[in-house]
């Protein structure tokens, strides 16, 4: 008799287990976890020049670091439209002194893959406006001199996924591309043009906070 209970106890304990991860499994997939939701995401990570950027007879800028934030709206349980502010953090590859600033103010779009369970992984295209800030922080011995472009029209694609680790919380990872058409863009205080057209590409891991319906 003893044993027949333990195995009733057993088989009720998996029968319920399974039932309470299908219902965690349903409660983070579809529309649920999305759909009406606002979320206010941030991410570090880092990023790799690329084209005249990195060449070291034009930009000659390095690997930095990259920052960025953002704000969406999810329409429904796939599509989200919002706001990133980001910038790009690279050096000079050959003068520790000198940091290029891709600075990007961004709409975004995102497309979540319609999959059950909390990983979904994405697609998000960005499109706006950025410039570029050149800091040398011993300019001829004297200090420190901030030079910043004017604006042109810039775009990012990326890819990653969201993993929901409650109702409220997601991790998210990704990579990207990101450029700024600046060739012809004036920098202040120097009388020329930026001459090339910064891209990089980014590695980030970040978090998003969700609220709303």
């Amino acid at each position: 008799m003893k044993r027949l209970l333990v195995s009733l106890f057993i088989f009720a304990f998996v029968v319920q287990a399974g039932a309470a991860q299908k219902k965690s499994m349903k409660s983070y997939s579809g529309a649920d976890p999305y759909r009406h939701n606002w979320a206010v995401s941030a991410t570090l990570g880092l990023g790799v020049p690329v084209g005249d950027f990195s060449n070291s007879q034009v930009g000659n800028a390095g690997t930095g670091g990259i920052a960025n934030l953002q704000g969406e709206y999810f329409i429904d349980d796939r599509f989200s439209l919002g706001f990133e502010i980001s910038r790009g953090m690279l050096q000079d590859d050959g003068n520790n002194n000198l940091e290029n600033r891709v600075n990007n103010f961004q709409a975004t779009g995102r497309y979540l893959v319609p999959l059950d369970g909390r990983v979904r992984p994405y697609g998000k295209f960005n499109l706006g406006l950025s410039t570029i800030t050149y800091r040398d922080e011993n300019f001829g011995g004297m200090g420190t001199l901030t030079s910043t472009s004017d604006p042109g029209l810039s775009l990012g694609l990326s890819g990653g996924a969201l993993w929901r680790i409650s109702r409220s919380w997601s991790l998210n990872g990704g990579m990207g591309y990101h450029v700024a058409f600046l060739s012809g863009s004036e920098v202040a205080n120097s009388g020329s043009d930026v001459g090339y057209n910064p891209a990089y590409f980014s590695v980030d891991l970040g978090v998003s906070f969700f609220f709303g319906r």
